[in-house]
């Protein structure tokens, strides 16, 4: 009786090549590694090009990285990966990196490109100085029996930034400007002579700063309860 004939095996299991294998995992930690730098540097740059006003480049920036992408990769010498997942994985991993450095660049400690923000306002009359809350809208209310005919203004604030001017005016009185102003650090410190005992006087600060392109100016009223 002749024997049946052994069929061929449906699948055949590739030898595995433990040396390739490693090959191929160090190569991928290399292009992550070169991704994450190529993100991060970009991510910079486009935060310097918003800073000086250009934010359409910071955004066309990260379109044409992210499109050739794999060029770059592949022209440094790299062999990029044939599974969708792990490419899209770079491509993640470029956008998130990206968008962190831009963030950091344009936030404190690097930069500021925030408007200061008032954070209290004290004020020296009658030989003390009083802090004075904030009702919103940064309007102060000092105490109705003020009787000094002068006050020290102590004003401290979030952001660093120039002042360039201090500027004030009193119910209808024409916009006057503050001789004597004093800055340190975050804090600002200027006298201000009472035109009439507790009246509302309004205070513009005007303002620099390398890291913000428009500066609008700080502005805040002292009045009677």
């Amino acid at each position: 009786m002749a024997k049946p004939k052994e069929s061929a095996p449906l699948f055949e299991e590739p030898e595995f090549d433990e040396i390739d294998y490693i090959r191929s995992e160090r190569n991928r930690a290399a292009v992550i590694l070169v991704i994450f730098a190529i993100g991060a540097l970009s991510g910079f740059l486009a935060g310097y090009l918003q800073l000086i006003g250009y934010t359409y480049l910071s955004v066309l920036l990260f379109f044409v990285i992210a499109i050739f992408l794999s060029k770059i990769l592949t022209s440094m010498g790299f062999k990029l990966s044939k599974r969708a997942s792990h490419r899209a994985i770079n491509y993640l991993l470029f956008f998130a990196v990206f968008l962190l450095f831009w963030i950091i660049f344009l936030n404190p400690p690097v930069h500021t490109v925030s408007s200061p923000q008032l954070q209290s306002v004290e004020v020296m009359y009658d030989g003390h100085y009083t802090q004075i809350s904030d009702s919103g809208s940064n309007i102060f209310l000092i105490n109705a029996s003020v009787s000094s005919s002068s006050y020290l203004v102590h004003m401290s604030y979030r952001y660093n930034f120039t002042v360039t001017g201090v500027q004030y005016y009193y119910g209808t009185q024409t916009e006057a400007s503050v001789a004597n102003f004093h800055q340190v650090g975050n804090s600002l410190y200027f006298n201000q002579t009472v035109v009439e005992a507790n009246g509302e006087y309004y205070f513009i600060i005007d303002w620099t700063s390398p890291s913000v392109a428009v500066h609008t100016p700080v502005e805040f009223i002292i009045r009677p309860p």
